[in-house]
């Protein structure tokens, strides 16, 4: 027997055409139990085994009609069956001399199995229904919360005098199995301790995972086990696999009944009981145990040890061992499953998983991923189907990332349906909206920066998005502010129809003046690009006032004259301001004037009197002290001059103070006007710099005489190139004094 393990295997077929193409799940059936053979057949294509019911009236009632048929199927259909159920006792469909439908699974004709066979033994449309609907319960339960009864095991054993060698041993090996795979109960039930068939029926009753008997056998059990009723079971919906491993306690022939059929008819549609499975013999013979116990390990090590996990699989691996080990004819083909071949088997307590898949994706041509996890861990060998109606049909295995990638091709809107199945998987049912994807992004407000800002001030710039898509979106979102600033940050996988907050690293507000602000998100494949893009606005201001020049007093003052101390300043900054101003003379003398000023205004502040005294130098000094101010630097002014008792002190002993008049207009978006006086005939600079110090043009250099001067700037630097916004100093020095006045340029 050959066997092809495939780890990815995919199909994409139309749903009209699946009679046609072949199948993986033949069903032959009665033509009474069609409807109900359909209804387990819909799920078996829905998990990925595509599966096709024949009526027995399309196939022929004869065994020879029956294999001839199916092995027509398995050597020209694509795909080719990979199981086979036979839906009906014998009185509908007969089995090889009314014992054997192993010979139905017979593809080479050397009597070993290459398909697996099992059969739903229903006499009526009752049991049939009852039999699929326990099927279906068994593969699809509904309760997580129910599923201690699946770690649970019972080993019945009904003792030889001598005791036969095999019975306590094989029942060892199915319990040892069962505590390693973390059963809560592995119990032996046995006539030697007593035990009867009533303690095998408050077993099942209590809820089995499996049920398994050793011993002689005859249509029942030996006795004490011969009067076990599963019709009276009130098991429910906890269905065991039971294992025969005896004498014919299967039977496969016409009007006969025996605990097979019984254990497997029990129950009902709705309220289920009885057994989900039946494997059992059809013959009997006198000393050979040893013949059952090959074929009992043979089942148990294929689920437990093999990573076997199909039921018909099982059977068959089990009938190997048996073929393997005495290469027997009737031992072998004497092995009948009443059941679902492809029933997952539960063998350990159920795994809940997380499957991942696209909720939503566009008709056409693509491939579907889905990701399967339990917790963090990749879950291989899970069976993934997607359909939809007639037009999709794919199947695939998760390799050992957990990954599964299957070729769909939707050619309308639909649904999608994602089903996952695999040993001991809980099984998931999920769903795809198949439609014409939107996908569409936008910028919908600028938060930061807005309003007015004060230079020097740090923010984090952020805007808002919205997601006014279909599907949930990753996509970069971009601000800028000015020319200096740009930064970009990504958004990931936005659902639809949501806002989102998005925040960028810090921004620093500079120079004073009014910055342009736009936030934009960029989407491949963005459907709307006019609402991509939002704009908005930011004013910078400055908060600067400074001391320009002291004007009085100044230069020579008589001894006890009246002087009225006057100083020049000017608010810097961008918005009107009312700041004290102090003049202080080294005399001891203070006042604080308050000082109402506009953005850009300089004016000339007059303080109380000051009777000049005593005779010498002194100096003078006005700061301004305006709260918040952004730049200290230029808040205040010193000079000196002299009280003197004498008049006509010779100009060359007076203190030389050159002064800068004015600088306007100031602040300024073109040329700039700039007065100066000089008190005597001197050597003269005056030049235009940075705030860090740097020289950007010089304006004059050379001898002038004393007197009122002014000259024109053009804003232009030593190259002739034109100087940007910002703050600058006109400074003039001569002999060897210099006095600066701050010039703002915009734009």
């Amino acid at each position: 027997m050959k066997r092809v393990l495939f780890v990815l295997t995919m199909l994409t077929l139309a749903h009209s055409s699946r009679a046609q193409t072949g199948c993986r799940y033949l069903v032959i059936s009665a033509d009474l139990f069609v409807p109900l053979a359909q209804q387990l057949a819909n799920w078996k294509t829905d998990k990925g085994m595509l599966a096709r019911v024949v009526p027995i009236s399309q196939v022929g009632t004869t065994p020879t009609a029956i294999r001839t048929f199916v092995r027509s199927a398995w050597s020209n259909w694509n795909p080719r069956p990979e199981y086979l159920l036979i839906v009906g006792s014998p009185a509908f469909i007969p089995a090889y001399q009314s014992g054997y439908d192993t010979y139905y699974g017979d593809m080479s004709g050397d009597y070993v199995m290459e398909l697996p066979v099992g059969r739903l033994f229903a006499g009526n449309v009752r049991e049939c229904s009852t039999l699929v609907f326990k099927t279906l319960n068994y593969e699809r339960p509904t309760d997580p919360a129910d599923t201690l009864w699946l770690l649970k095991g019972t080993t019945t054993i009904a003792e030889d005098n001598p005791a036969d060698p095999y019975y306590q041993a094989d029942s060892r090996v199915a319990r040892n199995y069962w505590r390693g795979a973390g059963y809560v109960t592995a119990e032996s039930l046995c006539s030697l301790y007593g035990n009867t068939s009533a303690d095998v029926t408050a077993a099942a009753n209590n809820g089995r995972a499996f049920i398994t008997y050793r011993g002689i056998a005859g249509g029942t059990w030996w006795n004490p086990f011969h009067q076990i009723n599963p019709f009276v079971w009130t098991n429910g919906r906890h269905t065991p696999v039971v294992i025969g491993a005896t004498c014919y306690t299967v039977t496969l022939a016409t009007g006969e009944e025996m605990y097979g059929d019984r254990f497997v008819r029990a129950g009902s549609a709705s309220g289920l009981g009885g057994a989900a499975a039946y494997f059992g013999t059809t013959q009997g013979a006198s000393s050979i145990s040893r013949f059952r116990s090959a074929a009992y390990r043979g089942f148990f090590t294929a689920l437990y040890e093999e990573g076997v996990y199909r039921l018909g699989d099982a059977t068959l691996r089990a009938r190997f061992r048996v073929d393997s080990l005495y290469h027997d004819q009737t031992r072998y083909m004497e092995w009948n499953l009443l059941g679902d071949p492809e029933l997952n088997v539960w063998t350990r307590a159920p795994r809940h998983v997380t499957v991942m898949h696209e909720t939503l994706t566009d008709p056409g041509a693509q491939e579907f991923p889905v990701q399967v996890q339990q917790g963090a861990s990749p879950v291989a060998g899970a069976q993934v189907c997607v359909s939809m109606d007639s037009c999709v049909y794919a199947w695939a295995v998760t390799d050992s990332t957990g990954s599964a990638r299957l070729s769909i091709a939707p050619d309308r809107e639909g649904t999608l349906r994602v089903v996952l199945t695999g040993p001991n998987l809980w099984p998931y049912q999920g769903a795809c909206r198949v439609a014409q994807t939107v996908r569409d992004v936008s910028c919908t407000r600028v938060v930061v920066p807005a309003g007015v800002l004060d230079s020097g001030t740090d923010v984090a710039p952020s805007c808002t998005v919205r997601n006014l898509g279909s599907r949930a979106e990753t996509y970069a979102v971009s601000m800028r502010i000015g020319t200096a600033y740009t930064r970009t940050v990504t958004v990931s996988n936005q659902p639809p129809g949501t806002d989102q907050l998005v925040t960028f690293p810090d921004w620093t507000a500079g120079a004073r003046g009014s910055y342009a602000v736009c936030c934009s998100t960029r989407l491949d494949g963005d459907t709307n690009a006019a609402n991509n893009r939002c704009t908005t606005s930011v004013r910078v201001r400055v908060v600067d006032a400074g001391a320009v020049r002291i004007i009085a007093p100044a230069g020579i003052v008589g001894l006890g004259s009246v002087v009225i101390p006057r100083a020049s300043v000017t608010n810097f900054g961008s918005t009107d301001e009312q700041f004290p101003v102090r003049f202080a003379i080294s005399t001891g003398y203070a006042d604080t004037q308050i000082v109402q000023l506009g953005a850009g205004r300089t004016d000339t502040v007059e303080f109380t009197a000051w009777t000049a005294g005593p005779a010498g130098w002194h100096t003078a000094g006005c700061s301004t002290m305006l709260r918040g101010d952004l730049d200290p630097a230029n808040d205040a002014v010193r000079d000196s001059f002299q009280v003197s008792d004498r008049t006509g002190v010779e100009e060359s002993r007076q203190p030389f103070t050159p002064g800068i008049d004015e600088v306007r207009p100031n602040p300024s978006a073109g040329p700039v006007l700039v007065r100066f006086s000089l008190a005597a005939a001197a050597a003269v600079c005056l030049d235009v710099g940075s705030v860090d110090g740097r020289r950007v043009r010089r304006l004059l250099s050379g001898r002038i005489e004393a007197g009122r001067h002014r000259l024109v700037w053009d804003r232009t630097d030593e190259r002739g190139r034109v100087c940007g916004p910002g703050i600058y100093y006109c400074r003039l020095t001569a002999a060897g004094t210099a006095r600066a006045a701050k010039l703002v340029l915009t734009e």
